[in-house]
């Protein structure tokens, strides 16, 4: 074989071997904390519990500095229990609502609270457990630009009537130009 064919095909297995190794072109990804939270809720040890028709939790974030947006979703960590002073171990479906600065619906759908605590309990447990975790992703990620407010609101979307509650600090807009 010739040299610069050795020359060659080495060049070209570094070429491969970059593009395997090295990552791909970066990403801007940002998090955004709310710039409001309004709850109807009673307050209990710092969490807006929803357990009745007519309790909602309301988060609202300001408009993103950006020409467009490539994705976003809201990540939530939300405390969710079988009842009053419930049970560790449960998640829930919670319907989710998205308005427009106007107060107009952008976007709506369900979103699953998955709590990874086991082992289930149903009797008090202190808070111990509640802790479940869920995400929305948006459909159309460019509605944010001009800032929006999400709701959840009780009931649940699931057959359960679970307890859930949120604060300030439960929710979060991550989003990628």
């Amino acid at each position: 074989m010739h040299p610069e064919r050795y020359w060659l095909k080495a060049l070209l297995f570094l070429c491969i071997a970059l593009t395997c190794v090295l990552p791909s072109a970066a990403q801007d990804v940002s998090v955004a904390a709310p710039a409001a939270f309004h709850a109807n809720s009673p307050l209990i040890a710092g969490w807006h519990w929803c357990r009745a028709a007519e309790h909602l939790l309301d988060w609202e974030w300001n408009a993103v500095a950006a020409p467009s947006v490539n994705m976003a979703a809201l990540n939530f960590a939300l405390l969710v229990t079988n009842r009053a002073s419930g049970g560790s171990g449960y998640g829930a479906i919670v319907n989710i609502v998205v308005y427009d600065v106007d107060g107009e619906v952008i976007e709506s759908g369900v979103m699953h609270l998955v709590n990874p605590f086991l082992p289930q309990v149903a009797t008090d447990t202190g808070g111990i457990g509640y802790r479940a975790y869920g995400a929305y992703q948006f459909q159309k990620p460019d509605l944010i630009l001009h800032g929006f407010k999400v709701r959840i609101t009780w009931p649940p979307a699931c057959p359960e009537t679970y307890h859930f509650a949120g604060n300030e600090e439960s929710a979060s807009l991550a989003y990628v130009l």
